[in-house]
């Protein structure tokens, strides 16, 4: 009896064990796809690249809940200069199934409409959404500017 009681036992373990790895691997897999993601907005953002932020932003995206993505993506194809986005460090990324949050700081260096250049850091959480096998950032939360 008490071998087979232990014989179970070990079959749970490595059931169980078998079964979170892909779920580990999956979410390891999001988070990386995530980072790189976020680089490609970055690049998008610099190169005013809107067939890129047409299919990164999700059609409900807003920044700072406020600002809604058609406005933002006006403003960043035709009024904003960015010379430098980055992340700097690494991204804090949770994923959470079909969702993640992402956070850092970004610094960022950029004019709107020619005015003086803003170079400032900003810490910054984003929440992404996977729909129909693809990524998509749903919203962006930024603090004030942290000027340098």
């Amino acid at each position: 009896m008490k071998f087979t009681t232990g014989i179970a036992l070990l079959f749970a373990v490595c059931a169980h064990t078998a079964n979170a790895q892909p779920v580990q691997s999956a979410a390891d897999s999001a988070r990386m796809e995530i980072d790189q993601l976020t680089q490609v907005w970055n690049s998008a953002i610099v190169q005013r690249d809107s067939v890129m932020l047409e299919n990164l932003l999700a059609p409900c995206y807003t920044l700072n809940g406020m600002v809604e993505r058609k406005t933002w993506i006006t403003n960043t194809l035709q009024h904003l200069a960015t010379d430098t986005l980055e992340v700097l460090g690494k991204m804090s990324i949770t994923v959470f199934d079909n969702s993640a949050r992402s956070e850092g700081t970004i610094h960022w260096t950029v004019s709107f409409d020619a005015r003086p250049r803003m170079n400032a850091d900003f810490t910054i959480t984003d929440i992404w959404t996977k729909q129909n096998g693809r990524w998509q950032v749903l919203l962006r939360m930024a603090s004030p500017p942290r000027m340098r």
